[in-house]
């Protein structure tokens, strides 16, 4: 591999083979930060494209008696992942049993005919109301987990599918699960 500072000299010069080099460079430090917050993007694509254009940027702007290139770019990057993290939250996304059915989930008892008192649908109402206000924060997370109950699953085979999802640890993603059943405990009471 060429030397680093080499490859920069010659991009600054022109040469796009020597910046789409030192893009391969930080491509696996970009992917690592995309996947770490895709949850929390809008659009990830944005989120690599605008890295990328960080790192240009850094070309422009790097001066070898100043420090590392490296550290330039990651830092660049981190403020990239901050800017966009504050720019592009998502709005909350309320979660109801209906908006579920919708998605592919079918209860066990629909289509029968169920005859219930008008006390019992209010309560079903207030439920299902609350449980949508508590998926403010993580909607897609929240909503994954709510919809892992509703098929019967336990906390910890909720975990295991956030974690497969997310490419995090299962005990990271079982402690959001076990404070997340808290919460909606909590306000379901």
């Amino acid at each position: 591999m060429e030397d680093l500072n080499n490859l920069i000299r010659r991009a600054r010069h022109g040469s796009i083979e020597a910046e789409n080099q030192i893009f391969s460079r930080f491509s696996e430090l970009i992917e690592r930060e995309a996947d770490a917050i895709w949850h929390r993007l809008k659009d990830e694509s944005a989120f690599r494209w605008e890295c990328y254009c960080s790192i240009k940027r850094a070309l422009k702007k790097y001066d070898e008696g100043k420090g590392k290139f490296e550290s330039l770019v990651k830092k660049n990057i981190m403020r990239t992942r901050s800017k966009f993290l504050a720019e592009n939250r998502r709005p909350g996304i309320e979660i109801s049993l209906e908006g579920l059915t919708e998605s592919g989930y079918d209860p066990p008892d629909r289509g029968k005919d169920v005859e219930k008192t008008l006390l019992e649908q209010e309560t079903e109402g207030m439920i299902i109301e609350k449980v949508a206000a508590l998926a403010r924060g993580d909607a897609k997370k929240n909503k994954r987990v709510i919809s892992c109950w509703l098929d019967g699953l336990t906390d910890t085979e909720a975990a295991k599918e956030l974690a497969l999802r997310s490419g995090s640890a299962v005990a990271t993603q079982q402690k959001y699960v076990q404070r997340f059943k808290k919460r909606c405990q909590a306000a379901l009471a």
